[in-house]
C-alpha cells in the first residue's frame, strides 16, 4: 500500500484540508458526516455516526473524530495533544473516538487509546487512522 504525501495538504490554517479529506472519506465509507466548520471546535473536528451490526439489531454509534496534521514537523501525536478524550466524547456526546493523523501516535497515547477501549467502566471504542491506516 503507498503512502501518502502529506505536505500536499498544507493550509491555512494548519489542519483544514486534512479534515475536509477526513470528511470526504466518511461520506465515501457510507457515515453520516457532521463538521464543526472554522473556528473553536473545542477538541471536535468532525462526527462521524454509523450504523453497526449485530445479530439481533443495529445501533448507531457516535464518533468524535479528531484529526491532527503533523506533516510539517513528522512529530507523533502525545497525549498532550489531544487531551481528555473521556471529557471530550462525554462532551459532545459520543461512544467512541477517532483520531486521524499524518504521522503516528506516541506510545504512551496508543496505551492510553487502548486501555480506554478494555475499561469496563469507560468502554469507548477507539480508533487510530494513521498515514499507514488512512483509508
Amino acid at each position: 500500500m503507498a503512502i501518502l504525501d502529506f505536505h500536499e495538504l498544507s493550509s491555512k490554517p494548519v489542519g483544514e484540508t486534512l479534515e475536509g479529506l477526513v470528511r470526504l472519506i466518511g461520506e465515501r465509507l457510507g457515515v453520516t458526516v457532521a463538521w464543526t466548520g472554522r473556528g473553536a471546535d473545542q477538541g471536535r473536528d468532525l462526527i462521524f455516526v454509523e450504523a453497526q451490526s449485530g445479530r439481533i439489531g443495529s445501533t448507531p454509534v457516535r464518533w468524535l473524530v479528531n484529526c491532527k496534521d503533523n506533516s510539517k514537523t513528522n512529530h507523533a501525536v502525545t497525549e498532550q495533544d489531544i487531551g481528555s478524550i473521556i471529557d471530550k466524547v462525554r462532551q459532545h456526546n459520543c461512544d467512541a473516538f477517532l483520531l486521524v493523523t499524518t504521522t503516528t501516535v506516541g506510545t504512551a497515547l496508543k496505551a492510553k487509546l487502548d486501555a480506554l477501549a478494555s475499561s469496563p467502566q469507560d468502554r469507548i471504542q477507539t480508533k487510530v487512522w494513521d498515514r499507514f491506516e488512512l483509508p
